[in-house]
């Protein structure tokens, strides 16, 4: 009575997330915002998007995309910045890519540019060719981590004299 047709079944599987793309660590962004660049679409400009963007298609330009980015597998995205809280890439982007929580390169996943993350996973099969800079600690979550890092700069502060000289 309440369940739905299977051609809806299909419809809604066609675009989700490959099941490879949760991780036992899920970062903490949900939304319930989606927007959706479906296959065979071309899109080009400068996008600030709310919530969720899922690429099945072509994209060009800029991005900042408040929650999950998502590339689809036969998808390709060429970018002068993509900034977002999670990554997903099962198909192809190239530019600079900032990631604050998790980016994970999915099997077949190819990212061509600099990446700038808190964590990443790249699935046997997926490609990276850039460079990749951690976010400090402080970036991670807004404030002063308690790890090694925090302790090394403490240490070089100590070593320093009163003009800023190594002792």
């Amino acid at each position: 009575m309440f369940s739905r047709s299977m051609k809806e079944k299909e419809k809604d599987s066609a675009h989700a997330v490959p099941a490879s793309a949760t991780s036992s660590t899920e970062p903490s962004v949900t939304s319930n915002n989606r927007t959706l660049v479906n296959l065979g679409s071309v899109v080009r400009g400068e996008f600030d998007i709310k919530g969720d963007l899922f690429v099945e298609g072509e994209l060009a330009g800029r991005l900042k995309v408040t929650n999950r980015f998502s590339i689809g597998s036969k998808s390709r995205v060429t970018s002068e910045g993509v900034e977002c809280a999670v990554a997903d890439i099962a198909g192809t982007l190239e530019g600079p890519l900032t990631v604050s929580e998790l980016l994970t390169i999915h099997a077949g996943g190819y990212v061509k540019g600099d990446i700038t993350v808190m964590d990443i996973v790249i699935e046997k099969g997926g490609r990276f060719d850039g460079h990749c800079q951690y976010l400090a600690p402080t970036e991670r979550n807004g404030r002063p981590s308690s790890g090694p890092d925090r302790d090394n700069r403490e240490k070089e502060g100590k070593q320093k004299n009163d003009k800023g000289e190594s002792a």
